[in-house]
């Protein structure tokens, strides 16, 4: 069984953004319209193939959710406008500032998740954050050899775990009220009861993780 839900969860991660960790350039479109960033489907029913998630768009962040025994593993995703306040390199040191205040939030799962029954899960350390190769350049003039401005930018991610001692029933994401620009959280989940897809707002802040009864 857990071979199974392996090889379910290497499927589920390979359409995920978190698979892709390629920068973007400021000349691709961008969609910042919000009937765009609220597009999902409410009445998706368990068990059903959850949805490719999207590339950058500002407002969402998306998470892949995996329950395997005792592991539960949670990956993040999100652009550098939501998570960092900053998309490309930093332009001075208070950029640069932007930047190392979204590693040390991202770097801390207790405020951005919290598991359900808060005595299932113990989280494993920090959580593994990578920012876009673009947000750790220094600012102009600070690097002789790069003395030009990049306007590239990327995703930041970020991923965590978690050993359970009884099955987690839900997660509530606190991690809207770190980032308020944030719309919607868009997550696949991949669980022994459950593969699917769910959505969270700041209105409803909590993902079911067990399957029907």
């Amino acid at each position: 069984m857990i071979a199974i839900h392996r090889t379910l969860l290497i499927a589920a991660l390979c359409v995920s953004p978190l698979a892709s960790g390629h920068e973007h350039k400021h000349d691709h479109h961008h969609d910042h319209a919000p009937q765009d960033a609220h597009a999902h489907d409410h009445d998706r029913a368990p068990g059903d193939q959850p949805r490719e998630h999207g590339a950058h768009v500002h407002g969402v962040v998306w998470l892949d959710v995996a329950l395997d025994g005792a592991r539960l593993e949670i990956g993040l995703k999100g652009t550098g406008a939501d998570l960092a306040g900053l998309e490309g390199a930093p332009a001075d040191a208070t950029d640069v500032a932007k930047v190392e205040t979204a590693r040390r939030t991202l770097s801390n799962p207790g405020l951005l998740f919290a598991i359900e029954p808060a005595d299932a899960c113990r989280v494993d350390g920090k959580g593994r954050v990578e920012p876009p190769a673009s947000a750790l350049k220094p600012p102009p003039g600070a690097d002789a050899e790069d003395p030009a401005h990049d306007h590239s930018h990327g995703d930041w991610s970020a991923t965590y775990a978690f050993t359970c001692t009884t099955p987690p029933a839900a997660v509530t994401l606190p991690l809207f009220d770190r980032y308020p620009d944030l719309t919607e959280v868009r997550a696949q989940i991949l669980t022994p009861a459950l593969q699917t897809a769910a959505e969270a707002t700041p209105a409803q802040r909590r993902i079911t993780l067990a399957g029907p009864r």
